[in-house]
């Protein structure tokens, strides 16, 4: 992130950019700090609302199949057995 003051705009103000440097460093600091927490905070609740959709998808994946009887699912080339392995492969 950009330093947020400019050495030429203070010394037209008739201020020491000195007195002002290191209380600026520590600022920016804290901004650059803050902003890579936002990005980490937002990483955890998008991998987190992502995994949620797969399990979302999965559950209800499973339930309709479920809901089929043996001569459906045998239509559709399943098995009531095999249908943990499909959902986990489809999800």
């Amino acid at each position: 992130m950009a330093a947020y003051t400019d050495a030429r705009a203070l010394d037209a103000y008739g201020v020491y950019a000195g007195f002002v440097a290191a209380p600026m460093a520590v600022a920016n600091l804290l901004i650059d700090t803050a902003d890579a927490a936002i990005r980490g905070v937002r990483h955890v609740a998008t991998v987190g609302a992502n995994a949620f959709n797969r399990w979302h998808v999965r559950r209800n994946t499973m339930r309709e199949l479920a809901a089929l009887s043996d001569r459906q699912l045998l239509d559709i080339g399943l098995v009531r057995g095999d249908l943990e392995k499909v959902v986990d492969s489809l999800c």
